[in-house]
């Protein structure tokens, strides 16, 4: 949403709050020119929420609906195995713990960004997962499932020692200043140009956590229960989903086997 405002007060900040219908069909027709039908649409449905304030306020009289573009149903952006490992090894040296450790665990950006040095259990090689970072604010997991312990492979281990360094408050990935990392920039300053110089397709986060469920259940053969439980995800069906309880070391066997498909 940070970044949808940025473009909208960039095109639309000099107009008047009741903008003429005209004015503003014609900013999303231009963006659908150059940008995903989903990215056109989520950019609308935050100048729509800015416009329902507005209404609210007595300052617009009503908001205007526009032709936006069809979602085309395309499959879901992911990064395979291959790719993962190519991010990894040509990414910079202070960021190179943060995407072994997407690859390696499947976890949201939020969740990893969240991470502070107390939730590394170097002895144990476990991260424990009890917040996640959302624009600069610290805040509950997504979900009750998303509460876990995740068994690390000896691999990422030796990477995060590189970065476990202060007090247990600190946040495992920080800036130089010790202040915690944005998304958006990591993203426009590190992750887009490393896939275009990599020759692969633009990709956010959320690649990476496709990739290691990919990697988990279509390559290894992770048991879904397993899988589920790493990703932060209660398992479908009632058995797997009720019946079969999770609990902190079940991923244990497997941990060595997904660093090994990645750093091997």
């Amino acid at each position: 949403m940070r970044s949808h405002l940025k473009r909208l007060n960039a095109a639309l900040g000099d107009q008047p709050i009741d903008m003429k219908y005209p004015v503003v069909q014609s900013f999303f027709t231009d963006q659908a020119s150059t940008n995903a039908p989903k990215t056109v649409r989520n950019l609308y449905s935050t100048f729509h929420n800015v416009m329902a304030s507005a209404l609210r306020e007595g300052l617009v009289d009503k908001i205007h609906s526009v032709s936006l573009p069809k979602p085309t149903g395309a499959a879901q952006e992911w990064l395979s195995v291959k790719a993962m490992t190519q991010v990894i090894a040509a990414s910079q040296p202070t960021l190179k713990p943060l995407y072994a450790t997407l690859a390696e665990t499947g976890l949201r950006i939020g969740e990893a960004l969240g991470l502070k040095l107390e939730d590394f259990d170097e002895i144990n090689s476990t991260l424990t997962i009890r917040r996640s970072l959302y624009g600069g604010k610290v805040q509950a997991p997504k979900t009750a499932a998303s509460y876990r312990t995740i068994t690390l492979s000896p691999y990422l281990v030796d990477l995060l020692k590189s970065v476990a360094t202060g007090t247990p408050e600190d946040f495992l990935f920080r800036s130089s200043s010790g202040a915690p990392l944005w998304p958006e920039k990591i993203l426009v300053s590190s992750l887009h140009p490393l896939l275009a110089d990599l020759k692969l397709k633009p990709a956010g986060f959320h690649s990476l956590r496709r990739g290691n469920a990919t990697l988990m259940c279509s390559v290894l053969g992770v048991p879904e229960k397993i899988a589920a439980y790493r990703l932060g995800h209660r398992a479908p069906g009632l058995t797997l989903g009720l019946y079969a309880q999770n609990f902190s070391g079940i991923d244990k066997d497997w941990a060595p086997k997904i660093g090994e498909a990645l750093f091997k």
